[in-house]
């Protein structure tokens, strides 16, 4: 996929997530050495070509799991590192593929995603399938809601990918230009959103560090359920706008490498944010490249305002805090007072000695007890959101899979040479 320009300029991405604080794993040089050795070593049935295993020592990716995932104890990590790995190279894989088998798909499963386990569809999958015996003992006791989200979530990870080989609808004579350029980028958006596999790592990060958020079906409906609704919604919501924001972060990182080794086909349009509004709106390599920078930045903006909205329902009885924008360590201060015990919380909710000890009032502590008990439930989600934005945008100028060796000057200069065609980046 050439370009008219020779070169292009990114903005510095750390710049914007500056409120996010970084963290890091402990874990990170053993399960550096472990990883390696679960793909590298001679003799092993490992699922990667020659070409993706040249790549895997400078990829660095126990480092993303690291940053991404600073509280995992280190066999979560690197169970979490090793499907990382594969995530990545399946990606590179589906960006040059224009059958379900090139992706590395199975077509002959006769089984019914309805009726079949997150792990078992991604065990259709030949890279995913190495990884498929780990994920089974990770989730042996994970409740069943957990297990309807993830295999939900790898449906639409599969789904996503093989829609995005399909061609694109003809344009309708009804829609304007306008319309359809818009059109097609909402769409590659809510497909990219999915085809990151984000939200499978979502799931898994939860299991791995006990979180839970319930589904509304089982909200106490005895009590108003709004409060208790809109926190789910707005975890829901900072949930997209996560994965929009690494994916297409990851696009604008990318595009040099996509753009010259991606071959373009004419039955599918490019799954490359940049690529994909240039084609869609007739626009240059920079102009495309300017217009990303902007909806990226943008979408940050309404992490950081859902955030606030969060923030809002918090439980009445405690005094409101400062906005997290002020806090020294731009740490929000949310996660200042809502991480005390559960029990001491509790204790709080039920320490007036003024209370009458009615029935409405038993209710009423019940609902109070269950709304801290979510609201805990949604800063700890939105704490490894923080983490899994902060540290993928971090590692894209630490891994040379983007820039080689020369990622600390693209995020000083932002500068992009853009490389000739050449062949695709993980052919066997």
């Amino acid at each position: 996929m050439s370009s008219s320009s020779a070169s292009i300029q990114l903005p510095d991405l750390s710049s914007p997530i500056r409120p996010f604080q970084l963290r890091t794993n402990s874990a990170c040089r053993t399960t550096t050495l472990a990883s390696h050795s679960h793909f590298l070593t001679p003799n092993t049935n490992t699922p990667l070509t020659p070409t993706e295993l040249t790549l895997l020592p400078t990829s660095k990716f126990a480092l993303l799991a690291s940053l991404c995932f600073p509280t995992c104890d280190p066999p979560q990590l690197l169970l979490l590192t090793n499907f990382l790995t594969l995530l990545t190279f399946a990606h590179l894989r589906f960006l040059n593929a224009t059958t379900p088998e090139q992706c590395g798909w199975s077509t002959s499963s006769s089984s019914s995603e309805s009726s079949t386990s997150g792990i078992d569809i991604l065990a259709e999958h030949e890279l995913f399938k190495n990884i498929s015996a780990d994920l089974s003992r990770f989730s042996s006791r994970a409740p069943p809601n957990w297990h309807a989200n993830f295999a939900a979530h790898a449906a639409a990870y599969r789904h996503a990918q093989l829609n995005a080989l399909q061609p694109p609808p003809p344009h309708q004579g009804e829609y304007t230009e306008e319309a359809r350029q818009q059109t097609l980028t909402d769409t590659f958006i809510s497909q990219r959103r999915h085809t990151s596999g984000a939200y499978l790592l979502f799931d898994l990060i939860q299991l791995a560090l006990g979180h839970r958020i319930p589904v509304s079906s089982e909200l106490n409906l005895s009590n108003p359920p709004g409060v208790e609704l809109k926190i789910l919604s707005q975890v829901d919501i900072m949930k997209s706008l996560a994965a929009d924001i690494v994916a297409l972060s990851s696009d604008l990182v990318s595009y040099n490498s996509f753009q010259s080794t991606t071959a373009p086909h004419q039955h599918k349009l490019p799954h490359n944010a940049i690529s994909l509004c240039m084609h869609a709106k007739h626009l240059s390599a920079q102009g495309a490249t300017n217009q990303i920078a902007r909806l990226v930045k943008q979408k940050i903006q309404d992490f950081l305002e859902a955030e606030q909205t969060l923030q809002s329902f918090h439980p009445s009885r405690y005094p409101p805090v400062d906005d997290f924008r002020s806090s020294g360590d731009r740490s929000p201060a949310l996660y200042s007072w809502i991480k005390l015990p559960i029990q001491t919380l509790s204790g709080l909710l039920s320490s007036s000695p003024s209370t009458p000890t009615t029935t409405t009032s038993c209710q009423s502590d019940d609902s109070d007890e269950y709304h801290v008990k979510l609201f805990l439930d949604a800063a700890d989600t939105v704490q490894v959101l923080r983490d899994y934005i902060a540290g993928a945008v971090h590692w894209f100028y630490e891994t040379e899979l983007y820039f080689g060796t020369k990622g600390e000057e693209v995020k000083a200069f932002g500068w992009v040479f853009l490389n000739a065609p050449s062949l695709p980046l993980v052919t066997g």
